[in-house]
């Protein structure tokens, strides 16, 4: 993601262990804080929709 004229990178480490979602309706809510860090500046939160 860009902000500002800056990259920020999500990267995950590993998917080991990891449940796949069941089937539904899902949304991922993008979030960025102070840092400014490449890969501290954004969170993801996984939001399951009814």
């Amino acid at each position: 993601m860009e902000i500002d004229g800056e990259v920020y990178t999500i990267q995950p480490i590993d998917f080991v262990g990891e449940t796949p979602l069941e089937k539904g309706k899902y949304t991922y809510q993008i979030d960025a804080n102070d840092s400014t860090e490449q890969y501290g500046k954004l969170s993801l939160t996984l939001i399951e929709e009814e």
